[in-house]
This record gives structure tokens, C-alpha cells and sequence, in this order.
């Protein structure tokens, strides 16, 4: 989101640059014609010209990196969704259907820390799965393995 504000921004600070730069020439073309410089005008107007298509090309440029910006998030945001359904799908299968719920509706950490440690998921992939620190993905597994060894 950062470099799209920066993108924008610069996009905004090109417009008023060109806007600012045709208020100029168009001010100064008289004055420079009435003092007899027409080579002179001739020669800013020209400048000006190049300018004005740089900066047409700069903001175009930024138009279409700012669309592959969107475009990039935008499937990041679909790939994270269908992980995360994926996710639920595999807590779901692997408890039965019924995931130990908290109040707020979302499976418990620890129920979902043990069933992906029952799948073989390592504790490492657990912690980055569930954004939770490997130390208590850690302690939530060796809690759990006594109680494992005394059911028969």
C-alpha cells in the first residue's frame, strides 16, 4: 500500500509540475516577444514541448506500474484466501468437523496447532502457518504428547 501512496503521489506531483510549467511558458511567451526575442521563445517553447512529453511518458509509465502493483496484490490476496480456505478444509477433515471454537467463531490455536501437528506438519511450518512463535507451537505440542501415551 506504501509504494501505491508513492506512486500516486508522485503521478500528482507530475501533473501540477506540467501544469505549472505550461502556466510559465504561456506567461512568458508574450513578454519574451514583445522584447524581440522570438528565437529565445522559440527555443523555450520547444524545451517546454520536450518536458511536457517526458513528463506524459513518466506518468504513464507510473500509470502502468501502479496497475501491475494492483494486479500482483490482487492475486496474493486470492493465493492467501484459497490457503486460508484450504487451511479450514484440513482442520475440518481432521477434527471431524467440529474445530474447537473460541467465543469470536475462530478455531482455537492450541486445537489447531495440535491438529496440524497430528497430520505431520512440522512446528517450524506450524508457527508460520498460524503466525504464532515456534517456541509456543513447541509447548503446545509437548503439552499435548503425554496426554497422547496414556490414552489407549
Amino acid at each position: 500500500m506504501a509504494s501505491q501512496a508513492l506512486v500516486l503521489g508522485q503521478i500528482v506531483i507530475d501533473l501540477v509540475l506540467l501544469i505549472l510549467l505550461s502556466y510559465l511558458i504561456f506567461r512568458l511567451l508574450p513578454r519574451k516577444a514583445e522584447a524581440g526575442n522570438e528565437g529565445q521563445s522559440a527555443t523555450l517553447v520547444r524545451q517546454a514541448e520536450e518536458l511536457r512529453s517526458e513528463l506524459e511518458r513518466n506518468i504513464e509509465e507510473k500509470r502502468q506500474l501502479t496497475g501491475k502493483i494492483l494486479a500482483n496484490l490482487d492475486e496474493r490476496l486470492v493465493s492467501a484466501r484459497e490457503v486460508r480456505d484450504r487451511l479450514d478444509q484440513l482442520l475440518a477433515r481432521a477434527s471431524g468437523g467440529g474445530v474447537n471454537r473460541t467465543e469470536g467463531g475462530e478455531p482455537s490455536r492450541r486445537s489447531a496447532v495440535l491438529t496440524l501437528a497430528a497430520r505431520g506438519v512440522s512446528a517450524g511450518e506450524i508457527a508460520s502457518i498460524l503466525e504464532l512463535p515456534r517456541g509456543e507451537v513447541d509447548l503446545m505440542i509437548k503439552l499435548h504428547q503425554p496426554a497422547r501415551k496414556m490414552t489407549p
